[in-house]
């Protein structure tokens, strides 16, 4: 689809709340942090980076930005980091900044909450690579309390899955599903299929 059919989003209107909401000053902040990173980047090893690693790509979608990063979530759910260098034009601290903004069929079905964090997620691992530091696994067996409650707020639509959701989720996911005797697993392949997450979910009741 070209970008001129594309609708274009932003997360408070993904929101919705019709007030500024704490996504979008989080998606603030992330751009205060990381917008240094890329002031003096050489396209070439951005390019590298956002096609080989990412498994995404660098594009203009009309805001006037310098260039945009445009990476798939899901399936029909696509994240756009756009950039602009302001220099000092301004005549404040900021030389620079990046806007997000949300495309997709299916956009609406993922909470800004989730969408802030993956965004979240992408700059981290776009900053190590810059900073050539070794990708490194990370496992979750040790849960946090934050984890445990957000978990356990999440839990009753697990309840309500049934065999023949199974297809469905699988393909708005862009992963593997599997119900097993007494819960669900799920596997999706991210950025450029070199890293996989898993989950599973057990009916304890």
């Amino acid at each position: 689809m070209s970008n001129e059919k594309k609708k274009f989003m932003t997360i408070g209107q993904i929101d919705a709340t019709g007030v500024r909401g704490p996504h979008e000053k989080e998606l603030e902040d992330i751009s205060n942090i990381k917008y240094s990173i890329f002031v003096d980047l050489n396209m070439e090893k951005l390019k590298k980076i956002v096609e080989e690693d990412l498994g995404a790509k660098i594009e203009n979608i009309g805001f006037n930005e310098d260039w945009t990063i445009t990476i798939e979530m899901f399936p029909e759910v696509n994240i756009h980091l756009s950039y602009s260098y302001f220099g000092d034009e301004f005549g404040n601290d900021i030389e620079a900044e990046f806007m997000f903004y949300f495309s997709g069929e299916r956009v609406y079905w993922v909470p800004g909450e989730d969408s802030a964090t993956f965004i979240d997620i992408v700059m981290d691992f776009i900053e190590g690579r810059i900073k050539n530091e070794t990708p490194f696994e990370k496992e979750y067996d040790k849960k946090t309390d934050l984890m445990k409650r957000v978990l356990i707020q999440r839990e009753k639509p697990f309840h309500l899955l049934t065999e023949n959701d199974k297809d469905k989720l699988a393909s708005f996911l862009g992963a593997k599903v599997w119900k097993t005797s007494d819960g669900w697993r799920f596997k999706k392949e991210l950025f450029s299929k070199k890293y996989i997450f898993k989950l599973g979910w057990v009916n304890c009741n």
